[in-house]
């Protein structure tokens, strides 16, 4: 695999932090700073110490389904080290450079082949992503289509039995989905049968590891056990917020932000906010709100992920040779 040169990560680095400036100029234009000062002023610290603990409780539920996924053959020690670290190097870092360094501590063990490791992250990323396509949905019904917390809740229900019947649907009935799906999906408006063909033949092609039933189904409750708690995590940093909310509304602020930008897929300062603030700001919620929601959010995790990846970094010495490890495509 060829190498990126300097001058090329010079280039990614000055047009990060270019884009980060143009994200704080236009902040600084458009949004109400001294309103969402005072909403900082006046945050509630038992709650966003609730919102940490619900944060690192996500976090370690994260590790531990790369943990079944890599068949329990290392310590959770270093499944959770190696993940937090990935994480915090994605986030301060251009080209996230996290997912080869948690592949190479991990592989280097030799208890899982390089190989086999980078498979359970394909595998990994995999399932964060079709958590939040679902959950992209559910935000909409909720933030357009509830109207009380009764539809709110039925609409959860939903989407949990609809995505767990459509993946096991994709186990079981591989062939019969390829062939038949793009056909129905392509009466949706914008979406074209050749579209919806690629669509679904990516989502197969990463569900072919899964072989069983029961194998998707703890996967699955993995995965709800991980994004209930960055939700979670996101809902008592509102709840630490003077101003008060419909809970429908801070359901959606939630769901909405986990799905735009989550803890464990973290982006550097700047780029969080506007991921987060100008999208939701779409479709009717209030900036500074979201403004202030979205400095809190944020600065948890810059605590929590530098922390617990530097803290990896020094349980794990050889993590501090990783800028020379090798390339590893196979054995």
């Amino acid at each position: 695999m060829g190498r990126i040169s300097l001058s090329g990560k010079k280039l990614v680095f000055w047009g990060t932090l270019s884009l980060i400036a143009l994200i704080a100029i236009l902040f600084w234009w458009l949004v109400d700073l001294e309103l969402v000062a005072k909403y900082l002023f006046d945050l509630k610290w038992g709650d966003v110490a609730l919102a940490s603990i619900l944060l690192v409780a996500g976090l370690a539920a994260h590790a531990g389904r790369w943990w079944y996924l890599l068949g329990y053959r290392v310590s959770f020690k270093l499944a959770f080290d190696a993940a937090n670290l990935c994480h915090m190097l994605n986030m301060w870092l251009p080209l996230r450079p996290g997912e080869p360094a948690r592949i190479y501590l991990v592989g280097r063990t030799g208890e899982v082949s390089y190989s086999e490791t980078t498979g359970t992250v394909v595998m990994d990323r995999w399932l964060d992503n079709v958590m939040r396509y679902g959950l992209l949905a559910l935000a909409v019904a909720i933030g357009l289509g509830a109207e009380s917390g009764a539809a709110a809740a039925v609409s959860g229900v939903l989407f949990v039995v609809v995505l767990f019947a459509a993946m096991s649907a994709v186990v079981i009935y591989r062939e019969a989905v390829l062939r038949t799906w793009p056909r129905w999906l392509a009466h949706l408006p914008w979406v074209t049968e050749e579209g919806a063909q690629n669509a679904i033949s990516g989502v197969v092609d990463g569900i072919s590891d899964i072989r069983s039933l029961r194998e998707l189904t703890r996967l699955f409750v993995w995965s709800l056990a991980i994004w209930l708690l960055l939700i979670l995590s996101y809902y008592a940093v509102l709840l630490a917020f003077p101003f008060e909310l419909p809970p429908l509304q801070m359901w959606t602020i939630a769901i909405g932000a986990a799905v735009l930008s989550p803890p464990t897929a973290a982006t550097e300062p700047g780029l969080f906010h506007a991921s987060v603030v100008a999208p939701l700001t779409l479709i009717g919620l209030d900036p500074a709100v979201l403004t202030a929601f979205a400095v809190v959010a944020h600065l948890l995790q810059n605590v929590w992920l530098t922390g617990l990846g530097l803290l990896g970094m020094v349980r794990l010495p050889e993590a501090r040779r990783i800028s020379f490890a090798p390339s590893h495509g196979a054995d």
